[in-house]
């Protein structure tokens, strides 16, 4: 008898990112996250700008996923001359050393039925790109830090790029 061994290697930031099939019936993706990897570049289309409450005389401004309660910070940029509202620009290192933007986090986002606190996104679960962009159903991961440990340890994610 033969035994079969599976060996991980590492995938580039491209095969990161990739979106899942269009055609895909069994995507565990919300709405507004496949929007989002179907057209990256307009954040409008899949999330629309709130305003909350901060404070007693201060607001915040977050961007909600349309489709769910999944949301993050916004920030306003000048760098083209003119005032735009972007997410949140900051790379953040997990604890297995993943680099990532939020941007990543809402296109992998799955429905949110709470609203949790600004930006936290413990509460939120996520599904695999990696998994859909090959074709292979995705598990629901709750949490970033479960995510990434995914991302490591089924298909060789290292902090060699930045996954947004």
């Amino acid at each position: 008898m033969s035994q079969e061994t599976t060996t991980t290697s590492p995938i580039t930031r491209e095969q990161a990112i990739l979106p899942p099939p269009p055609t895909s019936k069994t995507s565990s993706f919300c709405k507004g996250a496949i929007s989002l990897q179907q057209n990256p570049r307009s954040l409008k289309h899949a999330l629309r700008l709130q305003t909350r409450p901060d404070g007693l005389y201060n607001h915040t401004r977050l961007f909600q996923c349309r489709h769910c309660h999944f949301s993050g910070p916004s920030y306003t940029s000048s760098s083209s001359g003119k005032k735009e509202i972007i997410s949140d620009p900051t790379i953040h290192i997990s604890s297995t050393g993943i680099p990532y933007r939020w941007t990543y986090l809402a296109k992998s986002h799955v429905k949110t039925k709470m609203v949790g606190e600004m930006g936290v996104t413990g509460m939120t679960s996520f599904a695999c790109l990696v998994c859909m962009g090959v074709g292979r159903m995705s598990g629901v991961y709750g949490g970033v830090e479960t995510l990434m440990e995914h991302l490591r340890d089924e298909h060789g994610v290292d902090g060699g790029f930045v996954l947004d």
